[in-house]
């Protein structure tokens, strides 16, 4: 077998909510939403990154274990990106930052946020270490 992808499916409640957030604070797009009308399954990409999201109701159907299933917790996405720090400052007062801009030791800019599911995502930009 050879890995192609990964692109992870995130468990939610609201699709509208979660659609929304990722559309005007993140500028993900849409490239597949089911049904179109009233979704309960979307994957949304902006550039190299894409993530899927599938309502709780229509997903435990599939995967009757994920009724028991918590949201957020101690998963974190991890978001390799460029210009973060526009980026950080452009949205910073509509999200949740779980950790601000800052200069790890071991050679990039990042940052953590909360998305409206509670699941974190850290962007995340190499840079030269001085």
């Amino acid at each position: 077998m050879k890995n192609l992808q990964l692109i992870p499916e995130l468990l939610v409640e609201d699709m509208p909510r979660t659609l929304q957030f990722y559309h005007k604070i993140l500028e993900f797009k849409s490239e597949i939403t089911f049904p179109k009308k009233n979704p309960v399954f979307a994957k949304l990409g902006r550039d190299d990154t894409h993530i899927m999201f599938y309502e709780r109701s229509a997903f435990e159907k599939e995967v009757p274990g994920l009724k028991k299933q918590k949201m957020g917790g101690s998963f974190l996405i991890f978001i390799r990106a460029e210009d973060i720090k526009s980026f950080y400052e452009q949205i910073q007062k509509k999200v949740n930052i779980i950790q601000p801009f800052h200069k790890t030791d071991y050679g990039t800019l990042e940052f953590t946020i909360e998305d409206c599911n509670e699941y974190l995502i850290t962007f995340a930009e190499s840079v030269l270490i001085k």
